[in-house]
């Protein structure tokens, strides 16, 4: 996965140890009580930020082989402070950790059934992941203007295959509205509006359709920012 930021990598996971050499498999994190939050299955978009706080050093942490790790240049640096802010504010606040292009096909309540083992969101956000679509190997922003949150399936399969310019073209030119209703807040209906991009998969001519909140669209096309929110 070159494109990819693992939740257990980009979040800087508080009080989570995560040793070095972690096999595939293994658990990394729980083995303590868990009382889940309903109301994070809601989630409430607003403007992404495009400032952060100072990165503090983190530790590289090594791949396994066949981890999925990207293994590219960027794997030895930190990743930026804004660049684990945002994937929190992606996955917490616009899209309440599902995947951008299963929205555009089932409402949540399918996606994430009543019983199942990801019907709340402090379980899906480690299994829905943040890409990169300019790879960070290459050069791509490391910030919400090169980032979307796809399931596994759809990174795998797509993941590679999409590139920052055919979405940033995609959001300038012919959208279709959309309100995705994820549940209620504070007693009431709540409904996300956004909008659905179709992009064309060059290789087969495949055309899919990725789901961003407004706010999401709206940052992905501002004017590039450094780490530290100044204009570049």
């Amino acid at each position: 996965d070159m494109g990819g930021t693992r939740e257990d990598e980009a979040l800087g996971r508080q009080g989570e140890g995560q040793g070095d050499d972690t096999d595939v498999g293994e658990a990394v994190f729980g083995h303590t009580p868990f009382e889940p939050d309903a109301s994070r299955n809601v989630p409430d978009p607003r403007p992404i930020s495009s400032t952060s706080s100072p990165a503090s050093p983190r530790r590289a942490r090594r791949g396994n082989k066949g981890d999925g790790i990207d293994r590219g240049s960027s794997r030895n640096k930190p990743e930026p402070e804004i660049e684990r802010k945002h994937i929190e504010e992606l996955k917490r606040s616009h899209y309440a950790s599902h995947c951008q292009m299963c929205l555009c096909k089932r409402p949540p309540q399918e996606l994430a059934p009543v019983g199942s083992y990801i019907e709340w969101e402090e379980v899906r956000r480690r299994v829905v992941e943040a890409h990169h679509v300019d790879l960070k190997s290459a050069g791509g922003a490391r910030d919400a203007r090169n980032l979307i949150l796809l399931c596994k399936l759809h990174h795998d399969n797509y993941g590679q295959r999409l590139t920052r310019v055919a979405v940033t073209d995609a959001l300038r030119g012919k959208k279709k509205d959309k309100v995705i209703h994820f549940g209620k807040r504070n007693g009431a209906p709540s409904g996300v509006k956004g909008q659905v991009i179709a992009i064309v998969i060059p290789d087969t001519d495949e055309v899919v359709e990725v789901f961003f909140t407004n706010d999401h669209a709206a940052y992905w096309l501002s004017p590039e920012t450094s780490v530290t929110g100044v204009p570049s």
